[in-house]
């Protein structure tokens, strides 16, 4: 994933479907000025690792690079602003998620869940009051 692709789910989900079995998302941050902005694109990039239970290694040149394992948790860093390098041995993984199989299928459950429960409240009668 180049730049801001991190941010679209659907992305690294086909990549994993084709096959992929680690994800890498090289980026140029430079635009970002802020720590908050960096900092809330990685947390994006690690719901792609949890999302597809796949490491994901971010080559940042002005920014936070990082490794992300599969459960999310970042094992190694470099902040943003300062110069580095690590080494990171990964496991490759060829699982399939149920989200990677079925996409935004149970976000979807729950709006329809959400939904209907709403509807249910609201078309209740109210207390002593006849149906």
């Amino acid at each position: 994933m180049i730049c801001y692709e991190s941010l679209f789910a659907d992305l690294a989900r086909q990549q994993c479907l084709n096959g992929a079995t680690y994800l890498v998302n090289a980026s140029n941050d430079a635009w970002y000025k802020t720590w908050s902005a960096c900092e809330q694109l990685l947390d994006m990039t690690v719901l792609r690792a949890v999302e597809n239970r796949r490491w994901l290694l971010r080559a940042v040149n002005h920014g936070i690079s990082a490794a992300v394992d599969p459960c999310g948790r970042i094992v190694q860093s470099i902040g943003l602003e300062r110069e580095g390098y690590f080494v990171q041995t990964i496991r490759l993984s060829d699982q399939t998620t149920f989200y990677a199989e079925h996409g935004p299928l149970l976000g979807w459950l729950w709006a329809i869940f959400g939904l209907g429960a709403a509807l249910t409240i609201r078309l209740r009668p109210a207390n002593g009051a006849k149906p």
